[in-house]
């Protein structure tokens, strides 16, 4: 992010979020008549945000002390201060920086913020102490003319940004833009947009999609062009869409060295959601005309979150992330055990037999969360409540074997914006 950029958000903020005493000084010079900062400061000019952080504001700076900066790996502060790394240097200072005002107070409400470098800052209270990411605030809501410090022991390093297939990429943008458009009766632009994502793909070839998706997709082009209907024709092509994401997502996944690793005769661990894994795909209300918004991302602390805020307009409220379809392996396991940290709201697990997002067929378990606490939960398969199309179909029951994709959801008919941790999730076996 430039500079440029970076000043373009500051000033996009609310004219009352800027009132800031004009008597203190700015930020970087707060930082710099304290004299524990000295690494920071010498980072902020090399990466040519001096001007940024003396500007009009506000900001929120998470300022790592000198010892936190020490305690990076040798050699590292130097290579980044060097003048080819100052991207690199940009993304992990803007990193700690985010628009507005955030008292402490602000951050453990919120429980998360957008930095300037993009992603998502995570606050919690730990021991008594305001935590953000894995380092501890030991001094906050410092004041400057400009904004608020809090100081912080580590230094906070953005997550690496997960390579998406171009071709996947293409597909669920295709799909995000052709669903609300046939919900909205248009069901040609939504053929369109479909067809025509549907021949983009094919036409990258072997070398870049598996044969099994361009094959696929060559089949469902044949498909909807013998079909005078526009509906038919976007289903034809929808379900040739999901089939090719399918796939192409197994490959993203691959194989995991921990995914189905034994712990003991009794577990088996299924996703641990390390560097290596990937997020989850959202389906949310939109699929039948809401405006709910969830979705999934990684953490970078080989957590997954599963946020967003529910909706109740148009009939909707409910939002979902689940697991690309894949062989679980669970014939002869007896359920599921999960390790998650919740808001205190209700979830819902459910197990699928595919992923396809227009899925209405599973089988689902409600749990409680403790706000704030990490805790384990345990969903043995024969309590899995067989849904189809919102009806419960007693004394049906899914063979562990059938599964091949999981799913987090949340439906409690709250507005509030709703956040899930998950740390893992593991198959058990009754000894």
């Amino acid at each position: 992010m430039n500079i440029t950029a970076l000043l373009g958000l500051v000033l996009l903020l609310p004219a009352a979020n800027r009132i800031q005493p004009d008597h203190l000084p700015a930020l970087l010079e707060v930082a710099e008549q304290a004299g524990t900062f000295k690494t920071l400061v010498a980072a902020v000019g090399a990466a040519g945000l001096t001007e940024a952080l003396s500007g009009d504001g506000p900001l929120t700076v998470f300022a790592p002390t000198d010892d936190a900066f020490a305690r990076l790996p040798a050699g590292t502060v130097e290579d980044l201060l060097r003048p080819e790394r100052q991207a690199d240097l940009v993304a992990i200072l803007t990193y700690h920086v985010t628009p507005g005002t955030v008292t402490g107070v602000d951050a453990l409400r919120a429980g998360e913020a957008i930095s300037l470098q993009g992603e998502t800052l995570l606050f919690r209270l730990e021991g008594g102490a305001l935590r953000v990411n894995d380092a501890s605030v030991i001094a906050n809501d410092i004041e400057a003319r400009n904004g608020v410090i809090h100081v912080i022991d580590e230094v906070l390093i953005p997550p690496t940004p997960t390579p998406v297939n171009p071709a996947l990429e293409l597909i669920r943008g295709a799909i995000d833009s052709g669903a609300p458009l046939y919900n909205d009766g248009q069901r040609e632009a939504c053929a369109a947009i479909y067809e025509t994502t549907a021949k983009a793909v094919v036409a990258m070839g072997h070398s870049s999609v598996p044969a099994e998706a361009v094959e696929r997709l060559a089949t469902a082009l044949d498909e909807s062009a013998k079909l005078s209907s526009a509906t038919d024709r976007a289903w034809a092509l929808r379900y040739g869409l999901d089939d090719a994401a399918r796939i192409l997502m197994d490959l993203e996944v691959g194989d995991r060295p921990n995914a189905g690793a034994e712990v003991s005769p009794s577990e088996k661990v299924l996703f641990d959601f390390g560097s290596d894994a990937k997020g989850w795909p959202s389906v949310n209300d939109n699929v039948m005309g809401g405006i709910s918004r969830g979705g999934s991302r990684l953490s970078g602390n080989g957590t997954v979150l599963f946020l967003g805020e529910l909706s109740l307009d148009n009939n909707g409220g409910f939002s979902t992330v689940r697991s690309p379809e894949q062989d679980l392996d669970l014939s002869g396991w007896d359920g599921l055990l999960l390790r998650v940290r919740g808001d205190g709201r209700t979830y819902n697990l459910s197990a699928l037999r595919n992923d396809r997002r227009n899925e209405l067929n599973f089988f689902q378990q409600p749990f409680e969360t403790v706000a704030e606490e990490w805790i384990e939960v345990r969903v043995p398969f024969d309590q899995l409540a067989h849904r189809v199309m919102g009806w419960v179909r007693p004394n049906s029951r899914i063979a562990p074997a059938e599964i091949r994709s999981l799913s987090f959801g949340i439906s409690d008919k709250s507005t509030l914006p709703f956040a899930l941790e998950i740390d893992w999730i593991k198959a058990y076996r009754d000894m």
